[in-house]
């Protein structure tokens, strides 16, 4: 098969065929660095942490 074949049936690149084909491959893609602490904190929790200090203090509104 060629490496366009290849890559129709995989559903790839055939440049992406060539490379993991290629002797010096790598036996597995490479893992992608952990995303970790790089997101922004949903709205939620924000708000959740704020009504849970709230409820803490014993007041209800916030002024």
């Amino acid at each position: 098969m060629t490496y366009a074949e290849i890559g129709r049936e995989c559903g790839c690149d055939w440049r992406t065929v060539r490379k993991y084909l290629a002797e010096d491959a790598p036996t597995s893609p490479p893992s992608a660095p952990s995303r970790k602490g790089t997101q922004k904190v949903a709205i939620t929790e924000v708000i959740a942490a704020l009504i849970d200090a709230m409820l803490r203090r014993g007041t209800t509104s916030t002024t």
